[in-house]
């Protein structure tokens, strides 16, 4: 309300409403997907959001213990987003991806899906195959694998894949195992 007096002590009032909406709508999270890791064991999941939110991005195990929090409370526009994560030190099995999505009126939204992780395998073709600490012929030999034996991949230099071999990691050729 406001009020203003003449010269001649008149008064007069003049008052103006405002309604104001107070936002009350969770954004909308679409969408969400999770292909298959690349050959540098990264999957790159994609979603939109319908306004701009803070974003919070977990992945439980089969469990349902957080085993990573990829992003945490981080302001995105509103439109299509991608977010890259490396998996390289997961198991295969079975994982949740959550995203949460909280506007500036802190209304959230939550949307999961299920992820069955299957890491390909590298199967021997070769009677015996070196296990090289480095993606070179010239570098140091840690072990060997017999024909029709298999490692998990877990990456790709130039021709050589890296795989889980034991409990380290080592390099074997591309040319000497086929893919599964």
């Amino acid at each position: 309300v406001m009020a203003a007096k003449d010269g001649s002590g008149n008064v007069g009032t003049s008052s103006v409403h405002y309604n104001l909406a107070k936002d009350t709508t969770a954004p909308t999270i679409k969408g969400l997907k999770v292909p298959s890791p690349d050959d540098t064991n990264k999957v790159n999941m994609t979603y939109s959001t319908n306004e701009n939110a803070y974003i919070t991005i977990t992945i439980k195990d089969s469990k349902g213990h957080t085993i990573a929090t990829v992003e945490k409370n981080r302001y995105k526009k509103s439109g299509k987003q991608s977010q890259k994560w490396d998996i390289s030190r997961l198991s295969n099995g079975t994982y949740s991806f959550s995203i949460s999505a909280v506007d500036q009126s802190n209304n959230k939204r939550t949307i999961s899906t299920k992820y069955t992780l299957k890491k390909r395998a590298a199967k021997v073709v070769v009677n015996s195959l070196h296990v090289r600490l480095k993606p070179s012929t010239t570098s140091k030999v840690i072990g060997t694998l017999k024909k029709n034996k298999t490692a998990t991949t877990i990456g790709k230099t130039g021709s050589w894949y890296e795989i889980i071999y034991g409990k380290s990691k080592g390099y074997v050729s591309s040319k000497y195992v086929t893919i599964k």
